[in-house]
């Protein structure tokens, strides 16, 4: 009988100490988490970016990016179509898919090109956006998080570096990165 309840009684302390230890690191492991997922969309974006300057060096022309977003994820796929790409990189949050999308920077009409993730608008999504602007250099309080934006372009050109920001029109966190010189 005493060993039924010290048998209890270890397995109470046992779940206490796994609640315990959930509570003191859970928030560590979820940054962790979200470090993880935002590294992996920079890399996905690097290969992406790789792929479309790797067509550059080919053909001598950039590949005309997407005005449209309806559209912009075609382009990336493309890349696997003409060779440029083995296959088209699985997010590893959200459930979009990486687009390539033209943007007019400023008032000289050049185009810029950006390689563009919309990776939802959970409190994951949010984290990972963090962790992105975090990861490209930035800290402090990230205003532009948590305000929004309204212009998806607006947005990527006062900011002309790889990020993420909380898109107002589309409800959603944005991760995206320049590619290329123009389009």
């Amino acid at each position: 009988m005493s060993n039924v309840l010290m048998g209890i009684l270890g397995v109470i302390l046992f779940i206490g100490m796994a609640l315990t230890g959930a509570s003191y690191f859970g928030e560590n492991v979820q940054d962790g988490q979200a470090q993880a997922k935002a590294t992996r969309i920079a890399a996905d974006f690097a290969l992406i970016g790789q792929a479309v300057q790797d067509r550059v060096y080919a053909t001598g022309t950039m590949q005309a990016a997407e005005a449209s977003q309806a559209t912009a994820g075609a382009r990336v796929a493309s890349l696997v179509t003409d060779g440029y790409l083995k296959s088209t990189p699985a997010p590893p949050v959200g459930s979009s898919i990486y687009q390539l999308l033209d943007r007019t920077a400023g008032t000289n009409g050049q185009a810029a090109a950006f390689l563009v993730l919309s990776i939802g608008s959970t409190s994951e999504a949010r984290a990972t956006c963090y962790a992105l602007e975090r990861l490209s250099g930035q800290s402090g309080t990230l205003p532009h998080i948590e305000s929004g934006e309204a212009d998806l372009g607006g947005a990527m050109r006062s900011r002309p570096r790889a990020g993420c920001f909380r898109s107002i029109t589309y409800n959603a966190y944005l991760a995206y990165t320049p590619v290329g010189s123009s389009v």
